[in-house]
């Protein structure tokens, strides 16, 4: 059905957690042996910035010349970067080639989903497309559906009928199972592959199946008391690979384990293309982060998330590590990888990111630098912009610091002088610009001697 579907347009997978939803489309690539990208979506990728910078980077090196950028300049018209950008990434795939979206629930938001619209309706004929969410596509989305563009394959195509259903109680306990009572999992693919391993008994199947505590709660105490600490520790990790696992943990026990429940192919899957990461269901992660909540102190959490948030910053992983610091109060941390990546993610255009980050810090942990950054961000809107410009020359001038006050002054003046809501403040902004610029400046490389023409200016006056 998927590949009939996907031949005359785009497929929407749309079903609860937990009824393979990732399962089928995984298979579905396996069996073509189709060329295929696969993006895994999640909260962050609401700042649609860094959704294209990440499927950007999902394109081979050998493409060449590098991608757009979603600049300032489109932060009030997304859609028309999206056309711009999705042509030119669409020309950089091969024919045939099949993308696949998964989890799209998570970034359900009108900008997501307005980008989505314009993606889909711009599908070549040679791509082909897969959503996957716990959601029905959205009003934006409509138009396409109405069309045959866009196909939905709901919850009722995913279930289990009885007859699936028992062969795969009986494939799992490698026995007939004419005496299990399949019905009360009710086509669900968790809820059968839970009834099979505690072989056919269903009383933790009772409840619907969106109330997963307790099952999650059944496989988790089956372990040995040090399986469930290193899994609420690895849930931490937004994806794991044994190496990460191993020294989250200190042990090199807990890629094994990993290791073990994919094969048994329970909650833990293997990410597409990337065989050495491990994922672990959004189901598992709910009741892992309840677990999580009750079990341990304040005091505990935020130290697991301090070494957490260390891991994946020794790993590379600065995005992911700069949220656990913010969520373990590590302040002197996150603010360290907040000025370490402020630099590239106003480069891929991820203002929003780097906003919502600096958002999280109290405002007595926010440094000139870090207020200066929040400035930039903010240039979109240039009197929000100012106002984070000025907290960083009043801290700059506190300090001493030559450079910041002369990127600062750099950055308002330039702002202002394109703005056209108001140049309200320019004047005294420019005086400033003329005092530095007729100074001895600290050495800057050439992208951020920003007043270069000011002080070319101002030297000659002075000459004169």
């Amino acid at each position: 059905m998927i590949d009939r579907v996907l031949g005359i347009g785009a497929c929407w997978i749309a079903a609860p957690a937990g009824y393979g939803k990732t399962t089928v489309m995984a298979d579905y690539l396996s069996g073509a042996r189709a060329s295929h990208v696969w993006f895994r979506a999640d909260e962050g990728d609401r700042d649609i910035a860094r959704f294209f910078d990440y499927l950007a980077q999902s394109l081979p090196s050998s493409t060449g010349l590098s991608m757009p950028v979603f600049g300032v300049e489109y932060a009030e018209n997304p859609r028309d970067f999206a056309r711009i950008f999705f042509c030119d990434y669409f020309a950089r795939l091969r024919a045939g080639t099949v993308l696949v979206f998964d989890d799209l629930h998570t970034v359900d938001t009108p900008a997501f989903r307005d980008v989505l619209a314009v993606m889909l309706g711009e599908r070549p004929s040679w791509l082909r497309f897969a959503c996957l969410s716990r959601t029905l596509p959205g009003e934006e989305l409509d138009g396409l559906v109405r069309s045959g563009a866009v196909t939905i394959i709901d919850q009722s195509v995913l279930e289990f009928s009885d007859i699936e259903a028992r062969s795969l109680v009986e494939l799992r306990l490698k026995q007939r199972a004419a005496q299990i009572d399949i019905s009360s999992a009710r086509g669900w693919a968790v809820g059968l592959v839970l009834l099979a391993d505690r072989g056919g008994v269903d009383d933790v199947l009772k409840a619907e199946p969106s109330v997963f505590a307790a099952l999650g709660g059944h496989f988790f105490d089956t372990l040995p008391a040090s399986e469930q600490e290193m899994l609420l520790t690895l849930n931490l990790l937004p994806e794991i690979t044994a190496t990460l696992a191993n020294a989250i943990t200190g042990s090199t026990e807990a890629g094994k384990l990993l290791a073990r429940l994919y094969e048994r192919q329970f909650l833990v899957t293997r990410a597409e293309g990337q065989k050495e990461t491990f994922h672990l269901h959004d189901l598992l992660r709910d009741f892992l982060d309840r677990r999580f909540d009750e079990r341990l102190s304040d005091t505990e959490k935020s130290a697991l998330r301090a070494k957490a948030s260390l891991v994946l910053s020794e790993a590379g992983r600065v995005d992911d590590a700069i949220g656990l610091a913010l969520d373990a109060a590590a302040w002197s941390s996150a603010r360290d990888l907040l000025l370490q990546r402020a630099d590239a993610l106003i480069a891929t255009g991820r203002r929003a990111s780097l906003i919502e980050w600096l958002g999280r810090l109290p405002q007595g942990e926010l440094t000139g630098w870090l207020l200066y950054w929040a400035g930039v961000a903010h240039l979109a809107d240039d009197a929000e912009a100012e106002r984070w410009f000025t907290q960083a020359w009043q801290t700059f001038e506190e300090e001493g610091d030559e450079r910041g006050k002369y990127l600062t002054v750099a950055r308002v003046v330039l702002v202002k002088t394109d703005s056209w809501r108001t140049h309200h403040g320019l004047s005294t902004w420019t005086r400033r610009a003329i005092i530095l610029a007729a100074q001895e400046v600290p050495q800057l490389p050439d992208e951020e001697d920003l007043l270069g023409p000011y002080r070319i200016a101002a030297r000659s006056r002075l000459r004169g």
